[in-house]
This record gives structure tokens, sequence and C-alpha cells, in this order.
């Protein structure tokens, strides 16, 4: 993690640096609750009912809070202004995915975690996949515009 512009009192983030771990399949992310019924092909329709996070998604996100804490520290700033993300993801294995879905899970991990108040501060965005590694990581420099 590397910070800069950091005057005496507050700390202000221009820019922040860091890694997190590889987050779930979105399809693994969230699951619906609620009443169901079947159409005639049999198919289950979840009408009226909601979507939850899975078990996965609770631990990622925990993990994540638990990262950026040890990081960042107990106390944690978020960015409150428009912020530009760069994603570089280093994939764990060759199976191909889809950019946005993954994107979502690691959006709603920093808004948990504290990172940022709300994703729809981000208003600009690159991503990039980047060479394979083990376990697999995401790393992001936010920002402020």
């Amino acid at each position: 993690m590397n910070q800069t512009e950091i005057p005496l009192g507050d700390i202000v983030r221009s820019s922040l640096h860091i890694s997190l771990p590889w987050p779930p399949s979105l399809s693994a992310y969230y699951r619906p609750i609620g009443w169901s019924k079947k159409n005639a092909a049999g198919k289950v329709l979840f009408s009226g009912a909601k979507l939850v996070r899975t078990r996965k998604a609770r631990i990622y996100r925990d993990s994540v809070i638990c990262f950026v804490r040890a990081k960042m520290g107990p106390v944690i700033s978020p960015f409150t202004k428009p912020v530009r993300l760069e994603m570089e993801a280093h994939e764990p294995d060759r199976r191909a995915r889809d950019e946005d879905n993954l994107k979502k899970a690691v959006y709603d991990s920093l808004k948990w975690a504290g990172v940022l108040a709300d994703d729809k501060l981000i208003r600009e965005s690159t991503f990039a996949f980047a060479p394979i590694i083990k376990g697999g990581r995401i790393d992001l420099i936010i920002t402020e515009l």
C-alpha cells in the first residue's frame, strides 16, 4: 500500500495502491431467498425473491475487510469524492472469466471494507488481465479525481 499527499494532522489520500485476494465467482456470490415456482418446462422462477450474499461472498468480504485494516490501520477514512480505479487481475488459472462479474465482487468488497463510501464514486475505471499467479490476486490503484 502506498499513500501520497499526506499533510500534517489529517490523512488526505489522493492515491491508494492495494492488492486484494482473488474473489469468488459472481455466480457463487448471490443466492435467491423467498418463495419460488416452476414454469411449464420445470425451470425454477424466483418471482418475489430477493438476493442475498452467499457464505463464500461473506467470507471474501470479511477477508478483504481484515486485509484492508491490517494494511491501513483500524480507522479507515474512505474516499468520498469521485475516483478513478485501475484494476489488474492476476488470474489463479487459465479458465475464461468475465471482467464485469469480477469487478462487481471487488467493488462491493471495497465499499464494505470502508475504502470507498459508495461504489457509485467510481467514475473512471481501467481493467486488465495480468499473468497468472497461484491463488490469484487483484492489484488496485484508486485515485481521487
